[in-house]
């Protein structure tokens, strides 16, 4: 949790980098990497706690939600050298101004996003009007999707007309 660590391992050019940042990054691969790859092969649906196991979908497109988040994860790990995850340790081992400053702003930004999503009322990729591409010339045209019907809508219409 050492802000030189970070900039010395995004240090490529100068001829200083340093790679250790690289074994954190590989190790975490080799340990989880096998975990996936048993939750494809067996289709796991719960875990051992009795939460669902949702992977992502490997068709899902990279959007700009997923762009723009990677950007500013990334400039904000550059930019003060710490990430959501070792913010907790450097509070706990070094509560200094600057650390709870930091971490204010991690959660400032997300308490912003959920208020913003909330006022603005975004819908969840689920509940987005589809686009479909009509052709090369035509461009893309916006296809309203009718919400499926309620389980159960069917009977209580049909006690209706009777």
């Amino acid at each position: 949790a050492r802000p030189s660590k970070v900039a010395g391992f995004l240090d490529v050019a100068s001829g200083a980098w340093d790679p250790s940042l690289a074994f954190v990054m590989g190790s975490a691969l080799l340990f989880t990497f096998p975990f996936f790859q048993y939750l494809e092969r067996t289709h796991v649906d719960v875990a051992m706690l009795g939460k669902p196991v949702a992977l992502p979908e490997k068709t899902k497109p990279v959007d700009y939600k997923l762009i723009t988040g990677s950007i500013i994860f990334g400039v904000g790990w550059g930019v003060c050298g710490g990430c959501p995850g070792p913010i907790w340790v450097m509070l706990a081992g070094n509560p200094s101004a600057e650390v709870v400053c930091l971490w204010f702003g991690f959660v400032g930004g997300t308490g912003l996003t959920v208020l913003l999503k909330h006022f603005f009322h975004v819908p969840e990729d689920s509940e987005r009007t589809p686009v479909v591409p009509l052709g090369p010339s035509e461009g893309a045209q916006v296809v309203p999707v009718a919400p499926a019907p309620a389980v159960g809508a069917e009977q209580a219409a049909d006690d209706g007309a009777q």
